[in-house]
């Protein structure tokens, strides 16, 4: 699959995952909901920001670093929006039960930090040969 299919089929999903999630706020009522609904939301939030941020970290390591690997690029910033998507729910859950204080919050962000470190740590020393690439360098 080129880069220029991925970065579109992500796009469109992004929008799916936001349009659904945007159904959900406004037709849900969040003191009615069941578990399901509630389950639903975070779901679809998740799924909206990591598509979202996952495009943006693409098309961004391809503005600044033009010569880089496509498949490194997309892995790299497939991770970090799966962090961040799980930093912003996390966040979101807390604060809906009433648990959002530094120490847990310092805590989320301990955890998703030490997460990028270990992934980082292990993406140096084993990065894929050329003849892995599966996502052409084609824009």
């Amino acid at each position: 699959m080129s880069l220029k299919k991925y970065l579109a089929s992500m796009s469109v999903f992004a929008i799916i995952c936001w349009l659904l999630w945007g159904m959900i706020v406004a037709s849900t009522d969040p003191f009615a909901a069941g578990v399901l609904a509630l389950v639903f939301f975070y779901l679809t939030l998740f799924c909206a920001v990591t598509s979202t941020a996952c495009v943006v970290g693409v098309v961004l390591r391809r503005l600044v670093i033009r010569n880089g690997e496509a498949t490194h690029q997309v892995k790299t910033a497939l991770r970090q929006a799966i962090l961040f998507a799980v930093l912003m729910v996390s966040a979101l859950f807390l604060l809906s039960q009433d648990l959002f204080q530094w120490t847990n919050a310092v805590l989320v962000i301990g955890i998703v930090a030490v997460i990028e470190f270990i992934s980082q740590s292990g993406s140096r020393t084993n990065r894929p040969d050329s003849s892995e690439v599966h996502v052409s360098d084609q824009y």
